[in-house]
């Protein structure tokens, strides 16, 4: 079960980043502390991530320039309300 949550929390983050900013090519690096499992090379070539399974740990990396990114949804004001709401 674990196995599957992770994978399931990864894929679902790394899809979300790309809904958020806009960019289908984002890419990094997620090392997992388990087997592949049966079946997801079939998934392999839809993830522009490289993932490497039987680490020694359980990490994901990226490229800091992607916390600069503008997110394609975002409201300026309501996130100046936001803003001024949470100074007040």
């Amino acid at each position: 079960l674990r196995t599957e949550i992770v994978l399931g929390l990864t894929i679902g983050i790394m899809t979300m980043a790309k809904a958020i900013t806009g960019i289908e090519d984002l890419a990094g690096d997620v090392d997992l502390d388990f087997p592949e499992p049966e079946g997801f090379d079939k998934y392999r070539s839809k993830l522009s991530s490289t993932i490497r399974f039987n680490q020694p740990h359980l990490i994901s990396s990226f490229d800091k320039k992607y916390l600069g990114f503008k997110l394609v949804n975002a409201d300026p004001i309501a996130s100046q309300i936001a803003i001024n709401q949470c100074e007040a």
